[in-house]
């Protein structure tokens, strides 16, 4: 929420000052730990990082990682390490 609010914002700034600077950098800035939550995501789910190449396969694909990403995590330990929760 915190990223997409601040890229609004930082939308808003680039277009008052006619120039497309501060959105693109805030975006490069965000990308890779973004990947890195999505990842630790995946893998709580027991599912390999490479699904999130699903976001590739138009509407279906997103769709299908946002109803994972909203769902508990396995209970206890998983192939990738012990439960976080725990």
């Amino acid at each position: 929420m915190f990223t997409f609010l601040a890229q609004i914002v930082l939308m808003t700034i680039d277009g008052i000052l006619g120039m497309q600077a501060l959105s693109p950098l805030f975006s490069l800035a965000t990308f890779l730990p973004a990947l890195a939550v999505a990842v630790r995501r995946l893998h709580d789910l027991d599912k390999s990082g490479w699904l999130l190449l699903l976001v590739l396969i138009p509407l279906v694909g997103a769709i299908i990682l946002i109803i994972w990403f909203c769902t508990k995590g396995t209970s206890g330990p998983n192939r990738f390490g012990p439960d976080p929760i725990i």
